[in-house]
């Protein structure tokens, strides 16, 4: 029997990394010992601490949300583990806790905490430190990202310029030689270019990129070896092409098939042997 999905009611704000940096550099820091708060009081910017927003655009998982909501109905114990928080500017930001906040949420007939408090963990550092720390949770708990999640949250710390290799190794789950790979293309393409691409883009056109380098590496060499050959001989070798032919030969036995295939795209054994080239178009 199929599981029922559950309407998640989750909403995110617009608010940004560059803007969070900017009201981080316009206050001072001071330590808070709170441990619990209101769910109105706890602000979404998955575009800055959701590392799936960059790959699946910041979608909760239903199932794991209902699972969640299951746990708080039967538990004596009440809420789940703390969620992590990130105060700044008046606001208390959600670090590490998505699934948890949802399920909260998303109780029916009525959600259990709406008019209680959560418990949560305030994060003390910084604002890259939270950033970092919401990669490293994510891969730490029971709902581990993909591979391409992982991917893409480590190119926006990359070009966010968030963290060390290191810390952006740990954060993301990522090889350190991959994390560097992405440092290199984003100092090829420039930071403005790169703003707006994911890193599957930036993929896709480094293969676009190679095909075409290939292709025009061929045609350089190709260009070469004719004109070293026009230069080493003074035979009209079109009217002399048997003389090529031959030469050809000698170079090696299996290279005059070779051309033949290459120029008809045909197999030998589609061609049906050397009989048949006198009606070859080639």
């Amino acid at each position: 029997m199929p599981r029922k999905r559950v309407e998640i009611d989750y909403v995110s704000t617009e608010v940004t990394y560059e803007q969070l940096k900017k009201i981080e550099k316009g206050t001072s820091k001071s330590k808070t010992d709170i441990k619990e708060l209101l769910l109105d009081d706890i602000t979404i910017a998955d575009n800055v601490f959701q590392p799936r927003y960059f790959s699946e655009g910041g979608k909760l998982d239903g199932y794991h949300v209902l699972d969640l909501i299951a746990g708080i109905k039967v538990s004596k114990n009440g809420p789940l583990a703390p969620m992590l928080v990130f105060p700044l500017g008046g606001k208390f930001y959600l670090v590490d806790g998505h699934h948890r906040y949802a399920a909260y949420r998303s109780m029916k007939p009525t959600p259990w905490f709406s008019d209680k408090p959560v418990p949560v963990e305030v994060f003390e550092g910084d604002l890259d430190g939270a950033v970092l720390e919401c990669g490293i949770r994510n891969n730490q708990n029971k709902l581990p990202m993909c591979a391409t999640s992982k991917q893409e949250y480590a190119w926006n710390l990359v070009k966010l310029d968030v963290g060390s290799i290191k810390e952006q190794h740990l954060a993301s789950g990522l090889a350190k030689s991959t994390i560097s790979r992405m440092r290199n293309t984003l100092k090829e393409l420039g930071a403005t270019k790169a703003q707006g691409l994911q890193w599957s883009e930036v993929l896709r056109l480094n293969r676009q990129q190679s095909e075409r380098d290939s292709e025009a590496y061929f045609d350089l060499k190709a260009l070469q070896l004719a004109e070293a050959i026009k230069k080493s001989t003074d035979l009209k070798l079109v009217k002399h092409y048997d003389v090529l032919a031959n030469a050809i030969e000698l170079i090696h036995p299996t290279l005059t098939n070779n051309l033949i295939m290459h120029w008809t795209g045909r197999t030998m054994e589609d061609i049906g042997g050397m009989d048949e080239l006198g009606g070859l178009d080639i």
